[in-house]
C-alpha cells in the first residue's frame, strides 16, 4: 500500500529533476554517488566557494547543506533518502551515518527524528522547503 501512494509522488520527482543538474554555484540537483558530493563540498570549502540551492535538490545534493558559504532559497526543496550502494537498493546503514555527519546540527536532528535516511524511497514527509531549512539556521540567499 506504502509503496503505491508514494509511486506518483516518485514519477513526479523523477520529471522534476531529469533536467535540473547544475555543475556550477547553484544546486539544481537529482544527486548521484555520495562520495562524489562530499568531495565536492569539501574542495568549496577548501577554496572558499559558496554553493546556492535552489528548486530541487535530491539525495546525495542535501550534502551541499555542508559547504560553509551555502545559501538555500526560499522556493527550494531538499529531498532526503537513505542512500544505497550501486546495483542495491537496499539503505546503506554506514552511508547513512556519513550524510548525516555533513548536515547542520538542525537537519542532522530533524532527519534522525524523522526517520529521514532510513529508506531508500522518495517520501514528501521526508523533503524540507528552503523556507524551513532558513527557519533551522541555513542561510537564506539575498
Amino acid at each position: 500500500m506504502r509503496a503505491r501512494r508514494l509511486l506518483p509522488a516518485t514519477i513526479a520527482l523523477a520529471a522534476l529533476t531529469a533536467a535540473c543538474n547544475s555543475p556550477g554555484p547553484e544546486a539544481r540537483d537529482a544527486g548521484g554517488n555520495l562520495h562524489a558530493y562530499a568531495a565536492e563540498a569539501r574542495r568549496l570549502n577548501a577554496r572558499g566557494e559558496g554553493k546556492i540551492i535552489a528548486g530541487d535538490c535530491v539525495s546525495s545534493c542535501t550534502l551541499y547543506l555542508a559547504v560553509q558559504q551555502v545559501c538555500v532559497e526560499k522556493s527550494a526543496r531538499l529531498w532526503f533518502h537513505a542512500p544505497h550502494r550501486p546495483g542495491d537498493a537496499r539503505p546503506d546503514g554506514l552511508g547513512a551515518l556519513d550524510m548525516l555527519a555533513h548536515y547542520p546540527k538542525e537537519v542532522r536532528a530533524w532527519a534522525i527524528r524523522v526517520h529521514a535516511l532510513e529508506s531508500a524511497d522518495f517520501d514528501p514527509a521526508h523533503s524540507l522547503s528552503g523556507e524551513e531549512l532558513i527557519a533551522m539556521g541555513v542561510r537564506a540567499c539575498e
